[in-house]
């Protein structure tokens, strides 16, 4: 088994103050969520050009006035992803974006529910990131400053930490652990490997709303089986996969036979050790882990 100790941040600037608890945790979810959606780029069907950062906006909380007004700005960076195209050019958390490229961000309308901002920042910015490298303006501590920024292609993917909450789920667009997740307690590559569980239903559209329980148990193994492929093709050991399902199943296995949605434990990582086993002989024969190629070879089976 992997050690359980948090990792320490990776990639902290130094004007950066230190990290509360959610903000480590967000920036752990996006550090292995972002070498996750950069790994399988090639595979995805939906892509876009991202900055590896995360974006925040004050109209998300309750008190948005007070916020905006502590923060000095509607948007703020919240997190960085390490080697990302953000960090690579000088920026960092709590960096004020004001214009990246034809896009000023500070100015952006605001939508009709509180996410809608964001949204259509991350639209306006896949835009003009597709035109890289581009000029960015942003602002430190009052110094308004410069720097060039080239976008990277990734699975279209977004990661979430959730206040108050202890639970891994993942909806068509974003993936979302709560605060209290016991994953933040794993060290990063084990906590990827369930990261990587939830980010396979998001690739592959999965939606439970009006599912019976035996389409979502297949969704479900479906998500599991992808689990050491896209770990794989991020740089992380594929056998992570296992690991952390064993640890997660043994740990809920009440939870999973109540809900009966999920396959037993040792079902699962049966399931996944077949895959790290097709994932070895694909490598040793030279091929591409195009696990696009792999769920249709299952499909047809």
């Amino acid at each position: 088994m992997l050690a359980l100790a948090a990792a320490p941040e990776a990639g902290a600037h130094p004007h950066e103050p230190p990290l509360s608890n959610y903000e480590t945790k967000l920036q752990r979810l996006n550090a292995v969520g972002w070498q996750l959606v950069r790994g399988n780029a090639d595979y995805c069907a939906n892509t876009r050009m991202a900055a590896g950062w995360v974006l925040n906006d004050a109209l998300t909380y309750s008190e948005a006035p007070l916020v905006e007004r502590q923060r000095g700005a509607a948007i703020w960076i919240a997190a960085i992803a390490p080697n990302g195209p953000a960090a690579q050019a000088g920026l960092a958390r709590n960096d004020i974006p004001l214009a990246v490229g034809s896009v000023a961000l500070q100015a952006m309308a605001v939508g009709d529910t509180v996410w809608q901002r964001l949204l259509d920042v991350d639209m306006a910015l896949a835009r003009v990131l597709s035109e890289s490298p581009v000029d960015v303006t942003f602002r430190r501590d009052g110094v308004s400053r410069q720097a060039f920024l080239v976008g990277q292609r990734v699975c279209t993917a977004d990661f979430e930490v959730r206040a108050d909450d202890d639970d891994a789920i993942a909806d068509r667009r974003r993936v979302i652990l709560g605060e209290d997740f016991v994953g933040f307690a794993w060290g990063d590559e084990r906590l990827a490997a369930i990261v990587a569980h939830e980010l396979a239903h998001v690739l592959l559209g999965h939606d439970s709303r009006g599912k019976s329980r035996n389409d979502i148990r297949e969704m479900e193994r479906v998500a599991d089986v992808l689990m050491p492929w896209l770990l794989a093709n991020a740089g992380y050991p594929p056998e992570l996969a296992a690991d952390a399902m064993a640890q997660w199943g043994s740990d809920h296995e009440p939870r999973f036979a109540f809900a009966r949605k999920h396959d037993r434990w040792p079902q699962r990582v049966a399931a996944i050790e077949t895959e790290i086993a097709v994932i070895k002989r694909w490598q040793s024969e030279g091929r591409a882990l195009d696990w696009r190629k792999r769920l249709a070879e299952r499909e047809a089976s």
